[in-house]
């Protein structure tokens, strides 16, 4: 494969007899980003291991200090800003602006969820809307579809979070008074439900 660069005198991206071109433009528009897959999503994954739920304000700042050269090439694509400033994004009342940056770092989370984790494996943008879908009480149907996307944990990994973290509680011991009447059940699968 050769070294491609788009120019305006050798891109086929112009609008001239549309039909005949369409096909070896979006080949060409494909060549371009198989040639950037390396430097920029390669470079970009995230640590999947112990990753923090975070509000969205939070999810905002965070990516604002420290943008991956994924964010900042989705966030140039529709924009055209070839600088950011994120001073800008983190202003309260700039939400047209915070929008944009967070469509950006959004898409990203997704393109890298499905490059770096593993299936089941969330980042930020998973864990923040699992806990928001969580603490809404949405329908099953509602989860898995949003799990299908790629916008939230799938519901084995949200099932065994809810296990780990009892087993956590478990181990801590149950503290018991006098008086207290403690009932075990278990369920087919060998499950203990206090």
């Amino acid at each position: 494969m050769h070294p491609l660069s788009i120019t305006p005198s050798n891109s086929r991206l112009h609008h001239h007899n549309n039909n005949l071109h369409q096909t070896s433009a979006l080949n060409e528009v494909g060549r371009v980003f198989a040639m950037l897959h390396g430097p920029i999503a390669e470079s970009s994954h995230f640590n999947i291991q112990h990753l923090p739920v975070l509000s969205p304000c939070e999810y905002l700042h965070m990516r604002c200090e420290g943008p991956r050269l994924l964010d900042r090439a989705l966030f140039a694509l529709p924009t055209g800003l070839t600088t950011f400033d994120k001073t800008v994004y983190r202003i309260p009342n700039r939400q047209n602006q915070q929008k944009l940056y967070l469509s950006a770092i959004t898409s990203s989370d997704i393109i890298l969820r499905n490059l770096h984790g593993s299936p089941g494996t969330p980042g930020h943008l998973q864990l923040m809307f699992g806990e928001l879908l969580a603490k809404q009480q949405a329908s099953r149907d509602f989860r898995d579809m949003c799990s299908a996307l790629n916008l939230a944990p799938s519901r084995k990994y949200t099932l065994h979070a809810r296990a780990k973290t009892v087993l956590n509680q478990l181990q801590n011991g149950i503290d018991l008074g006098a008086r207290d009447l403690v009932l075990l059940f278990f369920d087919n699968i060998g499950f203990k439900v206090l």
